[in-house]
């Protein structure tokens, strides 16, 4: 237990002693003499024994997606934690993980549905058992928009039912991607629209604009994004 005397200045000065007792709860007592009569106040704070404590909490951005990280050090009555992201460091945070991240000692969450030229911001929800909640961050992650046009390669390839085709834009730019057979024939156009900056993702079924299934065999698949223009192979196997 320990004391602490002070005085006050002014009209109505008045003398009196805070008194503060410590242990698992810490009690303060304040008592004046003041000069309508003597008053108390007393404040009592207990201390809740703290469910998780983390470490090494990490943001990095790469093509597009988020991926944070970060180390459980110490866990007692965990449940679990939740992602929060806000475009401001403030307010407005909101979860984006669909369940509790469970586990340790290291864990990891991908958020894929962000926007490039945007600056995230992301908290660590940690929630007990009891229910009771700590939140750590936040972590500040700015996504970059890629440097140049690309069109990558088709995966799997070769495929059977279904490939996926990727790409990226540094810019706002009108984008064609349109699938040819063998001989050069148009088969089917998969995007034909203004897109801004940013890295895509289109599949294609191996079927043709008519949605029929078009036959085995060698198709290009061809970009033009302003005056960028490539080509590429890819194989389609029944």
């Amino acid at each position: 237990m320990g004391t602490l005397g002070f005085s006050t200045t002014g009209s109505n000065s008045a003398q009196g002693l805070i008194r503060v007792t410590y242990g698992d709860t810490i009690s303060v007592v304040y008592t004046d003499a003041h000069p309508a009569g003597q008053r108390t106040v007393k404040a009592v704070w207990r201390e809740q024994p703290v469910a998780v404590e983390i470490a090494d909490v990490a943001g990095t951005e790469s093509e597009g997606k988020v991926r944070l990280e970060w180390r459980v050090v110490n866990q007692k009555d965990h449940a679990g934690f939740n992602v929060l992201r806000s475009i401001t460091p403030l307010s407005n945070y909101r979860s984006v993980n669909q369940r509790l991240i469970t586990g340790g000692p290291t864990l990891s969450f991908v958020d894929t549905d962000v926007q490039v030229n945007t600056t995230y911001y992301y908290r660590l929800q940690a929630i007990s058992i009891a229910g009771d909640i700590t939140t750590f961050g936040p972590v500040e992650v700015k996504i970059a928009a890629p440097r140049t046009f690309a069109l990558g390669q088709s995966y799997p390839n070769p495929f059977n039912a279904q490939t996926t085709i990727k790409y990226e834009l540094p810019k706002t730019t009108p984008v064609k991607l349109v699938i040819y057979n063998i001989l050069g024939q148009q088969v089917r156009t998969l995007v034909d629209a203004v897109q801004p900056a940013g890295y895509y993702t289109v599949q294609w079924n191996g079927r043709n604009a008519s949605g029929r299934t078009v036959a085995s065999g060698v198709y290009t698949y061809r970009m033009e994004a302003g005056t960028f223009v490539q080509t590429r192979k890819m194989l389609l196997v029944k």
